[in-house]
């Protein structure tokens, strides 16, 4: 299985990498035109597939040399592209690509001022972001495998209202184009939620000016997190809880 997937990669490449990891995985480039060169090249063109991973849509492929049929029924796909603005227009042509629509986009200006290069604490990156992953693996718990958001009614109300008034106001001011943008942004927002909840809920049980978990710290004692209604009692009782509500 491969998790880490390349940006310069074939449409059948890409399908065949995300089904036989049970359709997770995740793009990360530092240059977005290494992604808009592939899906522009005669064996790429699979803007389709991100579009479609956006949803956790079923993929599949069939390959008439060999009879080779492979799916998988829902796809997780992560895809973070760094690049100049320049650089967006040959990956999405224009606002009525479905792909527009299905990005976030984060614009960082440029810098004004020179900033110390040099890290004080002469600590290697690389051994942080490991130790980091290692701490978190045992945080989850191998037992958990998802975790649901759940608002309140006010929370919902609320939500609700906002993107009616944001719908309402891009259709008429930008035509129906605009109104399947809001409606995904909406579930960009949800996605949002998710983890900015799970952060509030993990960092309570950090000590004061600590920014790691300590080894006895476990997932089912932070607040906000629960059991889900569907889980036995006595699954609860023996830890075993593949389902938590936050």
């Amino acid at each position: 299985k491969m998790f880490l997937i390349a940006g310069d990669n074939s449409g059948t490449g890409v399908l065949e990498n995300l089904i036989e990891a049970d359709g997770v995985g995740l793009i990360c480039e530092t240059e977005a035109d290494t992604v808009s060169t592939a899906i522009g090249t005669d064996y790429g063109h699979w803007s389709d597939t991100l579009r479609k991973c956006y949803d956790h849509d079923r993929l599949a492929f069939n390959r008439r040399m060999n009879h080779e049929y492979l799916e998988c029924m829902k796809s997780f796909l992560s895809v973070l592209l760094s690049g100049t603005p320049a650089q967006v227009k040959p990956l999405i042509p224009s606002a009525e690509n479905g792909l527009f629509s299905r990005q976030m986009f984060y614009y960082m200006p440029s810098i004004t001022e020179w900033v110390n290069q040099f890290d004080l604490s002469d600590e290697d990156y690389d051994s942080r972001f490991t130790g980091w992953g290692k701490q978190w693996k045992t945080f989850i718990g191998t037992s958990v495998n998802l975790i649901q958001l759940k608002l309140s009614e006010e929370q919902k109300i609320r939500f609700n209202e906002r993107f009616a008034q944001l719908f309402g106001h891009a259709g008429f001011t930008h035509g129906g184009a605009m109104r399947s943008t809001v409606a995904r942004i909406a579930i960009n927002i949800c996605r949002i939620l998710s983890v900015v909840a799970l952060l509030r809920a993990t960092e309570k049980l950090l000590p004061p000016h600590k920014t790691i978990f300590n080894s006895q710290f476990s997932i089912f004692k932070c607040p906000g997190l629960s059991p889900s209604d569907d889980i036995p009692e006595e699954n609860v009782r023996d830890g075993i809880v593949p389902k938590l509500d936050l």
